[in-house]
């Protein structure tokens, strides 16, 4: 697996570096959208920023090519360190001088806090093993997990525990994932709640109606529930704090 949330103790780590393997494991476990369009974070150098990029399958590898060179949103080149070499509409390539230059975010040995506290992830999903599953591989992280077997539970747990982050099937009894999360987007006490969907479904028009409720990703089953846990933790790190939802866009 690319996205080492669990960093060996006494590692030293660009944020850049940390946020580029988050990115790597976003396109690992989700599809591209119908427009070949993928989203990412920012990889710029300041630890709570929550932009997001569109980018295409070949830009991405192309920047990937170069192991110092990350994608951020323009503007978004804070380090000393960094050098602007290309920049678009959507967003510009940086080059690192160094790749040694800050302490990697507190995400270590795989505990990832919030305030202290271990970040709570609501799993929705009609399917008990699947909810199992989740939880086997999220709890070794540092994630409490809280399980939902339908969307309207689900929505009354988010609404009432407010979790860190939402996992949910996209076919439920009750609500389906997309009412669920059009449902969180409604509410200015749960807007703010990133979701990632599983689904069975390989369909374009679903890949687009996740993207369009602002989902981070739409995984499609089978999904390795070690990278999903792995992508969970690495989210959470990377937007603990962050005052806006994360990776929210609405089409």
């Amino acid at each position: 697996m690319k996205i080492p949330v669990a960093a060996p103790r006494g590692a030293r780590r660009t944020y850049s570096a940390f946020f580029r393997s988050v990115n790597d494991d976003l396109f690992r476990l989700g599809p591209a959208s119908h427009l070949g369009i993928r989203l990412i974070v920012c990889e710029c150098s300041k630890g709570d920023c929550a932009e997001a990029l569109e980018v295409t399958c070949a830009e991405y590898e192309s920047v990937r090519a170069h192991a110092t060179r990350f994608l951020v949103a323009p503007g978004h080149e804070l380090s000393t360190a960094q050098r602007v070499l290309t920049q678009t509409r959507r967003f510009a390539v940086i080059q690192e001088s160094q790749m040694c230059l800050a302490a990697p975010p507190a995400a270590t040995n795989g505990l990832v806090e919030t305030n202290g506290k271990r970040p709570r992830v609501l799993v929705a999903d009609d399917d008990p093993a699947i909810r199992m599953l989740c939880a086997v591989n999220m709890n070794p992280m540092g994630l409490t997990v809280l399980e939902a077997a339908d969307g309207r539970r689900a929505l009354e747990q988010a609404r009432s525990e407010r979790p860190d982050l939402v996992v949910s099937d996209v076919k439920m009894p009750g609500l389906d994932g997309f009412e669920l999360a059009a449902a969180l987007r409604g509410s200015e006490h749960t807007r703010k709640i990133p979701v990632i969907f599983i689904t069975g479904e390989t369909d374009a028009a679903t890949e687009q109606r996740a993207h369009e409720v602002g989902a981070i990703a739409c995984l499609r089953k089978p999904f390795d529930p070690l990278g999903l846990a792995s992508l969970v933790a690495g989210v959470l790190a990377r937007f603990a704090g962050a005052e806006r939802p994360v990776l929210a866009h609405t089409g």
